[in-house]
């Protein structure tokens, strides 16, 4: 069985002494002093005896235990105060001392251990930074700031918004105060309007004094004019801070009549419906009285809606160019109510056949070159037929009935 260190060391302690033992002789018992005068010598420890123990001549075995205490003195260590680390540290430690006591390096290399300690768990090593650590730590370092500079402008954006929110605020108050206390409206007027007075549209208007400047429409209130005074065309409004409205009224103008259920309505040049009107002052305005086809419903301020005709586009055709032609002026009665015969009589003696609404504008001014042949500067009664472009005729009657 191999042996511990410590029971290799205590073994080789015994020997030792064994041997400082036998090389120093027992001295005989004293019973006096050293010079033979039989005085009784101090005992160990007492006053005296060293000095005693110097004065006397020492013996061969005390001189040899000096020598070896100087030798020690000198600098040699005491074998029972050194260590296996000291003798290695010096260099003076066999190899074997160097991993295990004798004993059990033999018994390892027979059980086929390995040699000198191989066995014994080596201290770990440090593992040196590899290029690979480094760019990882580099990428660890940069996505930290980049991190910390996010929470930054996070934190500034953050920062900016509650700033700016909080001037907006500030600002929207004090527009409301404002708008709630200054802007209040104190005079409102209309201008412009011949049919109407300014009482009349401020009423339609809608708006009174005390209301906010700002507090309507300009589209929603022209409209509503246009409604309630159907002559108007178009209304504009203009806001002069802090409380004056001037409504700028634009009228249209009437060109046409016709009868809804027993009531003149006159027209403008667009067929919207205006005010109600007699016939004598229709045409003493020069205004065209026009058959319609069948009315469903004929409202102040909009157009008109046929219910037998699907596509009344020729309605509006027609007259915008009668509108634009030289014969506006003589006309009397146009005659819509049939697509396919449409009339116009002229100067209240002649009647105009055009037929459809094709190449309408042809037409007119073909009828016109007719009106200034010299046969028409007598009073007769005639029928003109336009209808075919290749072909006009005019056909005389005296007894010819033209409203």
């Amino acid at each position: 069985m191999a042996k511990s260190i410590n029971d290799y060391y205590s073994e080789k302690m015994k020997k030792l002494l064994e041997m400082q033992s036998s090389s120093t002789p027992a001295l005989p018992p004293s019973t006096g002093s050293a010079d033979g005068t039989g005085a009784k010598r101090p005992q160990k420890g007492g006053r005296g005896y060293y000095d005693d123990f110097r004065a006397r001549p020492r013996t061969e075995g005390e001189k040899r235990a000096s020598g070896t205490n100087q030798q020690r003195a000198g600098g040699s260590k005491n074998p029972l105060e050194r260590t296996v680390i000291d003798d290695i540290r010096e260099g003076r430690a066999p190899k074997r001392h160097r991993g295990a006591p004798v004993g059990e390096d033999k018994g390892r290399r027979t059980q086929g251990a390995a040699p000198n300690g191989q066995n014994q768990k080596k201290r770990p090593i440090a593992p040196e930074q590899t290029a690979e650590d480094k760019f990882a730590e580099s990428a660890k370092q940069l996505e930290a700031m980049q991190t910390a500079k996010r929470a930054r402008t996070l934190r500034k954006v953050r920062d900016m918004t509650v700033s700016i929110g909080l001037v907006v605020a500030v600002f929207v108050a004090m527009c409301i105060v404002v708008y709630r206390l200054i802007f209040v409206i104190s005079d409102i007027r209309a201008e412009g309007s011949e049919a109407y007075s300014s009482e009349e549209l401020v009423l339609a208007s809608g708006v009174h004094r005390g209301d906010h400047l700002f507090s309507f429409s300009s589209r929603e209130i022209g409209e509503l004019m246009t409604l309630r005074c159907p002559e108007i065309l178009e209304v504009d409004v203009e806001r002069t801070p802090p409380g004056t409205i001037v409504f700028n009224i634009k009228e249209e103008k009437s060109a046409f009549y016709a009868d809804f259920y027993g009531e003149y309505r006159l027209l403008s040049s667009t067929l919207r419906v205006l005010s109600s009107v007699t016939e004598a002052d229709a045409r003493a305005e020069g205004c065209v009285k026009l058959r319609l086809p069948d009315i469903i419903c004929a409202t102040a301020g909009l157009t008109p809606e046929f219910s037998s005709v699907r596509d009344d586009s020729y309605i509006y055709d027609i007259c915008n160019s009668l509108e634009a032609s030289a014969l506006a002026d003589r006309a009397g009665t146009l005659d819509l109510s049939d697509k396919y015969n449409i009339t116009l009589t002229v100067d209240g003696k002649y009647i105009i056949k055009l037929g459809d609404s094709e190449s309408i504008d042809t037409k007119l001014k073909i009828a016109n070159a007719v009106l200034q042949d010299d046969m028409f500067k007598k009073d007769i009664k005639a029928t003109i037929d336009v209808t075919d472009l290749s072909e006009t005729s005019v056909v005389v009657d005296e007894g010819l009935k033209v409203e």
